[in-house]
């Protein structure tokens, strides 16, 4: 299974992706085979043709897998494993090139915690995803639709980091800036779990963080 993903992940990185899907369709079948439909290796490759799908806009089919990654790797692993972030942020990203903002939003919340609370404030995996969540908010700013998310604190501080450094967009020359007031004002905020236990709860290419944490075959 691991060598049909790793020339599936090469044919996705050449932009061959009617030669990838059979190959990740394969792996996954090889690994339900093997180790079960439950093993957490069958949600990294659900993870994976969900990203194949996602790059394709093929949206619906990516959601699908995405869900399935996401509750097979909850409940093998349980909500508050680090490997759930990989899915939760995927998820998070579909809906946000999608612009359902309001479902985006806690699947980046609750990766955030669980990223703040298992691996603490100074792990990349803390801060790509605290950057992903930053770079999400600055698109529904400017998408004008700051209207549809929570008062979350998280959110809510944010979005002052925003206004108060009059933050329009996260383009390189304000990402060291903007990364420290993250730091200083976001860090440390603890939220409710929010539970993704099935395909209708509303509540994870950048594809950076897909393959941060489980060790992915590209």
């Amino acid at each position: 299974a691991a060598s049909l993903s790793n020339l599936a992940g090469l044919y996705c990185t050449q932009g061959r992706y009617e030669q990838a899907e059979p190959r990740y369709l394969q792996a996954l079948e090889l690994a339900r085979a093997l180790l079960g439909s439950n093993h957490p290796n069958v949600a990294l490759c659900l993870n994976n043709l969900a990203g194949l799908y996602h790059a394709q806009e093929r949206y619906k089919q990516a959601e699908s897998r995405y869900i399935q990654a996401l509750q097979i790797g909850i409940q093998a692993l349980g909500e508050e494993h680090p490997n759930v972030v990989v899915g939760l942020n995927n998820f998070a990203e579909l809906y946000q090139a999608l612009k359902r903002y309001a479902e985006a939003e806690p699947l980046y919340l609750q990766a955030l915690s669980i990223c703040d609370q298992q691996l603490g404030q100074a792990h990349p995996y803390t801060q790509r995803t605290l950057q992903a969540f930053a770079d999400f908010l600055s698109q529904v700013k400017q998408s004008d639709r700051l209207s549809e998310l929570s008062d979350d604190p998280m959110t809510r501080s944010l979005l002052g980091s925003f206004a108060s450094r009059r933050v329009r967009s996260l383009e390189s020359s304000d990402r060291t800036n903007l990364t420290s007031t993250i730091k200083t004002n976001a860090i440390g905020v603890h939220h409710e779990s929010i539970r993704v236990s099935s395909p209708n709860h509303r509540r994870w290419q950048t594809r950076t963080i897909r393959c941060c944490i489980a060790k992915r075959p590209h």
